[in-house]
Protein backbone atom coordinates (compact mmCIF):
# COMPACT_ATOMS: atom_id res chain seq x y z
CA UNK A 1 0.00 0.00 0.00
CA UNK A 2 2.38 2.49 0.32
CA UNK A 3 3.36 2.74 -2.90
CA UNK A 4 0.25 4.28 -3.80
CA UNK A 5 0.75 6.78 -1.31
CA UNK A 6 1.78 10.08 -1.73
CA UNK A 7 5.66 10.98 -1.21
CA UNK A 8 4.49 13.31 2.18
CA UNK A 9 1.80 10.40 3.35
CA UNK A 10 5.16 7.61 3.08
CA UNK A 11 7.28 10.31 5.35
CA UNK A 12 4.55 11.06 8.17
CA UNK A 13 3.87 6.99 7.13
CA UNK A 14 -0.03 7.69 6.64
CA UNK A 15 -2.11 5.05 6.13
CA UNK A 16 -5.24 6.89 5.04
CA UNK A 17 -3.96 9.01 2.38
CA UNK A 18 -7.52 10.85 2.05
CA UNK A 19 -6.25 12.62 5.35
CA UNK A 20 -5.16 16.07 4.82
CA UNK A 21 -1.44 15.98 5.68
CA UNK A 22 -2.12 19.72 6.78
CA UNK A 23 -4.50 19.70 9.69
CA UNK A 24 -7.52 22.18 8.81
CA UNK A 25 -6.25 22.76 5.02
CA UNK A 26 -6.64 21.02 1.82
CA UNK A 27 -3.58 19.18 0.22
CA UNK A 28 -2.84 20.43 -3.10
CA UNK A 29 0.21 19.22 -4.29
CA UNK A 30 0.82 22.87 -6.81
CA UNK A 31 0.72 24.66 -3.54
CA UNK A 32 2.38 24.60 -0.41
CA UNK A 33 1.59 23.25 2.87
CA UNK A 34 -1.62 26.03 3.87
CA UNK A 35 -4.43 25.88 6.11
CA UNK A 36 -7.44 26.96 5.32
CA UNK A 37 -6.96 30.30 7.37
CA UNK A 38 -3.49 30.82 5.03
CA UNK A 39 -5.29 30.31 1.63
CA UNK A 40 -8.17 32.48 3.09
CA UNK A 41 -5.36 35.19 4.02
CA UNK A 42 -3.81 35.11 0.50
CA UNK A 43 -7.36 35.33 -1.26
CA UNK A 44 -7.33 38.88 1.14
CA UNK A 45 -4.20 40.01 0.14
CA UNK A 46 -4.86 38.92 -3.79
CA UNK A 47 -8.04 40.99 -3.89
CA UNK A 48 -5.78 44.03 -2.35
CA UNK A 49 -3.30 43.60 -4.42
CA UNK A 50 -5.87 43.54 -7.78
CA UNK A 51 -8.15 46.56 -6.02
CA UNK A 52 -4.15 48.75 -5.95
CA UNK A 53 -3.53 47.68 -9.22
CA UNK A 54 -6.71 48.64 -10.78
CA UNK A 55 -6.41 52.61 -8.87
CA UNK A 56 -2.96 52.34 -10.48
CA UNK A 57 -4.45 51.68 -13.67
CA UNK A 58 -7.60 53.60 -13.52
CA UNK A 59 -9.85 50.72 -13.97
CA UNK A 60 -13.73 51.49 -14.13
CA UNK A 61 -15.62 50.20 -11.06
CA UNK A 62 -16.99 47.62 -13.17
CA UNK A 63 -13.55 46.04 -14.65
CA UNK A 64 -12.65 45.86 -11.05
CA UNK A 65 -15.41 43.66 -10.10
CA UNK A 66 -15.54 41.83 -12.75
CA UNK A 67 -11.61 40.75 -12.20
CA UNK A 68 -12.74 40.32 -8.62
CA UNK A 69 -15.62 37.96 -9.44
CA UNK A 70 -13.47 35.86 -11.97
CA UNK A 71 -10.21 35.60 -9.61
CA UNK A 72 -12.60 34.53 -6.83
CA UNK A 73 -13.67 31.48 -8.44
CA UNK A 74 -10.50 30.50 -9.96
CA UNK A 75 -8.67 26.96 -9.07
CA UNK A 76 -7.32 27.62 -6.12
CA UNK A 77 -3.36 26.47 -7.86
CA UNK A 78 -4.05 30.20 -9.74
CA UNK A 79 -4.04 31.89 -6.32
CA UNK A 80 -0.43 32.49 -5.44
CA UNK A 81 0.71 32.76 -9.35
CA UNK A 82 -1.67 35.63 -9.07
CA UNK A 83 -1.02 37.63 -6.03
CA UNK A 84 2.64 37.02 -7.25
CA UNK A 85 1.49 38.66 -10.82
CA UNK A 86 -0.13 41.39 -9.31
CA UNK A 87 2.09 42.91 -6.67
CA UNK A 88 5.03 42.90 -9.32
CA UNK A 89 2.65 45.03 -11.42
CA UNK A 90 1.77 46.94 -8.74
CA UNK A 91 5.38 47.87 -7.89
CA UNK A 92 6.00 48.20 -11.18
CA UNK A 93 3.77 51.10 -11.58
CA UNK A 94 4.53 52.96 -8.46
CA UNK A 95 7.98 52.55 -9.90
CA UNK A 96 7.15 54.34 -13.46
CA UNK A 97 4.87 57.22 -11.53
CA UNK A 98 7.73 58.30 -9.28
CA UNK A 99 10.39 58.13 -12.67
CA UNK A 100 7.24 60.28 -14.49
CA UNK A 101 6.92 62.55 -11.33
CA UNK A 102 10.87 62.78 -11.10
CA UNK A 103 10.72 63.81 -14.97
CA UNK A 104 8.15 66.77 -15.07
CA UNK A 105 10.30 68.33 -12.24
Amino acid sequence: MSKELLPIDRKSKRREPHVLPVEDGPYEPWLPPATAEQVRQWQKELDTAIAEFAALADWSDELLERVLFQVERQPVSTLLPDLHWFRSEVQAAIVARATSMEHRR
